[in-house]
């Protein structure tokens, strides 16, 4: 579907079963937003997702659970911080997305679904 806007296929019903209640304007909308960008991430990280889905290649609550969750994740950790140090205390993230990407590898070959060749793993960008 070159060149027109598909909506995700997740809304803020999806999110909050993930993540809890939107009780906020500003959460609803922080989370509409999300949505939007993180669905926009996955069409161009995955490209023919739409299409993938809309065939069931790729099952649509696949793709829900891949952008409500990632979406989910954000709420939780809008700053998206992988350290954070308290005191004398120190937590750390070792897995999610980094450099910019709202997606994990894992999570965008979810989307892009089994291959002809076979290929199942995930990408990798540096």
């Amino acid at each position: 579907m070159a060149g027109a806007e598909v909506a995700p296929p997740a809304d803020l019903d999806d999110v909050a079963a993930r993540f809890r209640p939107l009780t906020t304007d500003d959460e609803r909308a922080a989370a509409r937003a999300w949505l939007v960008d993180v669905w926009a991430e996955a069409c161009a990280r995955a490209p023919g997702v739409e299409e993938r889905v809309a065939s069931g290649a790729v099952p649509s609550a696949l793709a829900v659970r891949v952008v409500a969750g990632a979406v989910a994740r954000l709420m939780h950790n809008p700053q998206r911080l992988r350290d954070f140090t308290a005191d004398d205390v120190r937590f750390g993230i070792e897995s999610g997305p980094g450099g910019g990407m709202l997606l994990t590898p894992d999570e965008v070959a979810l989307l892009v679904g089994p291959q002809p060749d076979g290929f199942t793993g995930s990408w990798r960008y540096s």
